[in-house]
């Protein structure tokens, strides 16, 4: 019998860092659009953001997190109860 109380294994890839703060995020679809976000955690593949739309999966950002840039995909969006919570890859 298993102990319910023994933690699951973790299927994720790298560990998780929660940080809370806000970001720009600039559509890389020609319009230079810059959506403010904020920042909910960040790993080594990529980072978890709320945003108030809707972003769609496999439109491209490049968003700023302090001085460092880095070039994003969108893999998932999840409509919240006030806004939306994005899972962005980091492909750069």
């Amino acid at each position: 019998m298993t102990d319910p109380t023994e933690n699951t294994k973790d299927r994720r890839k790298s560990q998780r860092i929660y940080r809370h703060g806000p970001a720009d995020a600039v559509r890389d679809s020609g319009k230079s659009e810059t959506v403010r976000v904020q920042i909910m955690n960040i790993s080594e593949g990529g980072v978890r953001i709320v945003a108030s739309e809707a972003f769609d999966p496999g439109e491209r950002f490049t968003i700023t997190i302090g001085d460092d840039e880095k070039i994003c995909e969108v893999r998932h969006c999840k409509q919240l109860f006030e806004g939306y919570s994005v899972r962005l890859e980091f492909v750069s």
